[in-house]
């Protein structure tokens, strides 16, 4: 399949639809300190990328780079929807949570 997309329009990540990278961005609006998805979001308020992706994750790993294994991404400035790498912090599932409880005062 990549094989004949780079083939076909010398670049394997080309889908009929464009480049991921192209496709994501459009759905985020950067007008903000907080960069807002404006894509589907899940249950829980975060930006789903599409096949149980988070796009707060996304994002972070295409600017940032992977997420170390055994973290979670920490909303620092609390906004679910948000996607800006300099607002997510890698912490300890742990540490992430007990911030989340602090803030909503619990």
């Amino acid at each position: 399949m990549h094989y004949n997309r780079w083939k076909r329009t010398g670049n394997p990540l080309t889908t009929k639809y464009g480049l991921f990278e192209d496709r994501f961005w459009a759905k985020v609006d950067k007008s903000g300190e907080c960069w807002i998805w404006k894509g589907r979001l899940n249950g829980a308020g975060y930006g789903g990328a599409g096949k149980g992706q988070l796009a707060h994750r996304i994002a972070y790993e295409l600017i940032v780079g992977p997420i170390p294994k055994g973290l979670d991404l920490d909303h620092l400035c609390f906004v679910r929807c948000c996607v800006n790498p300099a607002h997510l912090s890698p912490t300890e599932h742990a540490v992430n949570a007990a911030r989340q409880r602090r803030a909503l005062g619990k």
